[in-house]
């Protein structure tokens, strides 16, 4: 079974359309239209079910997909051993920026640019576990609770961190409400939760806010304008306490309030049987962060 026709397998089952596949690959459509009869006519089975330009993976093509997805991972990790260090390996990463800018910060220990290019996807914990599964993204950055609720005997995770929130300022901002009430601080939350994208709760920040009163002054779907208001003084923040710490942030003391609320974050990766780049790679993360 012919490796190149595997991963062209995988990019029109990720994309559904031949066009869109034939761009990202640098090909013609009917080149791809012909790897694809190549690979049917080999296993004797329809892989997808065609609607016009669009392709849908079938069920012996979604029962397919996971041992495509291993063989061309288990190829590449046993070319990278033999290949040995001297190789420049390209590094995808994919969560959500909440996480991965804590993992951004310390990449330097593990992925030196003298041996890593590296790629930063920023998408929702599924999506980041999907792309994973799908040999898009090498490793993931996602919560316990994420990984919990998704199919992950397929995969290995090191515990990165324990993050706890806190709310976080400017010192101007601190300044100016460290002695009003908490219920008059304006506050600044995302729309959906910025690990899944999903609504969790008024403020999706994990904010109690059914016991513990506030002023929700902004809201915005972008965490890098919620950084912005933060910094220019204009709102504080329910932040985990790392983003505080890299953003140069103030905490605000909160005397009244009692919620502690906390995320696991992990590292996860598809293993593999050979001792190539990517074992290696976790290796030295377990390193780093135990």
């Amino acid at each position: 079974m012919d490796i190149n026709v595997l991963k062209r397998f995988l990019t029109i089952a990720n994309h559904e359309n031949l066009q869109r596949s034939a761009t990202v690959l640098n090909t013609t459509p009917s080149a791809l239209s012909k790897s694809l009869q190549k690979l049917e006519l080999e296993l004797n089975t329809l892989l997808f079910n065609r609607r016009g330009k669009q392709l849908k993976l079938n069920q012996q093509g979604k029962h397919f997909l996971g041992y495509a997805q291993h063989l061309v991972h288990e190829y590449e990790q046993v070319l990278s051993e033999f290949k040995g260090q001297q190789y420049i390996h390209n590094l995808s990463v994919a969560g959500p920026a909440i996480l991965t800018n804590y993992v951004v910060a310390k990449l330097h220990l593990f992925a030196p640019i003298e041996r890593f290019h590296t790629s930063i996807f920023n998408c929702y914990e599924g999506e980041a576990l999907n792309q994973l599964r799908t040999g898009h993204a090498d490793i993931a950055i996602v919560t316990k609770n994420a990984l919990s609720k998704q199919d992950s005997k397929w995969l290995s995770s090191i515990f990165l961190t324990k993050c706890d929130f806190s709310i976080g300022c400017s010192s101007q901002f601190k300044a100016k409400f460290n002695a009003k009430p908490l219920s008059q601080w304006p506050f600044a939350c995302p729309t959906v939760s910025p690990f899944c994208g999903i609504e969790r709760g008024t403020g999706n920040d994990n904010w109690p806010d059914k016991n513990i009163m506030r002023t929700i002054a902004f809201k915005t779907d972008q965490f890098t304008s919620l950084l912005h208001l933060v910094k220019h003084h204009l709102a504080c923040a329910y932040l985990p306490s790392y983003i505080i710490e890299q953003e140069q942030l103030q905490t605000m003391p909160t005397p009244q309030f009692d919620h502690t609320y906390d995320e696991e974050m992990l590292l996860c990766w598809q293993p593999s049987l050979a001792s190539g780049w990517l074992n290696q790679l976790t290796h030295e993360v377990q390193g780093v962060f135990s």
